[in-house]
């Protein structure tokens, strides 16, 4: 309500910080998301898409790598797609695509990315696509699930255990060294 008196009878400016310092105060959850939609739509029709993009940065900063997260992440996209940035477009779908398991939004995330890579990409940024893709699944498929069921099944001593041989193989070794 503040930030709407600051719009009719102040400064935009204000209005502006309002929303901004509401964004850092909100816990997560669905009024984060409610008020980085009000804050998109202000910063939009205030200042133009230049304010957009440090608003939707300062969103993948504050929020919780959710299905809110996702949903504003790929209105960026959406945004970088419709102004030709192809590039910037194309590393906002790599950096939600470590929130995303592949076999949960498949419909909603990764169809849409293959799809841009389809139109806008071409043969290399489509495998780098596919790599990460795979990538993304192996993490979610293999490692978390047997952490879990392992852990849940040993008593705490022999999880402890498979925890530190699991480390001891995922140790990457330097350049040079020889197995």
């Amino acid at each position: 309500m503040y930030a709407d008196f600051e719009e009719n009878f102040g400064l935009i400016s204000h209005a502006m910080e309002i929303y901004d310092r509401a964004t850092q105060e909100l816990s997560q959850g669905p009024d984060m998301l409610e008020c980085f939609n009000l804050y998109l739509a202000k910063a939009t029709q205030f200042y133009g898409i230049s304010r957009t993009r440090s608003v939707f940065q300062r969103a993948f900063k504050l929020m919780n790598p959710d299905q809110a997260l996702i949903k504003l992440g790929l209105r960026f996209a959406k945004m970088e797609r419709k102004l030709n940035e192809v590039e910037r477009a194309r590393a906002i779908y790599v950096h939600l695509s470590q929130y995303c398991k592949p076999s949960l939004f498949e419909d909603s995330f990764w169809r849409i990315w293959e799809q841009f890579e389809v139109y806008f990409g071409n043969e290399d940024t489509f495998e780098d696509f596919l790599r990460i893709k795979r990538t993304v699944q192996l993490r979610y498929a293999v490692v978390d699930p047997v952490l879990t069921a392992k852990q849940e099944t040993l008593e705490p001593e022999e999880a402890k255990l498979v925890d530190e041989d699991l480390m001891k193989d995922t140790k990457m070794k330097p350049v040079g060294e020889e197995a």
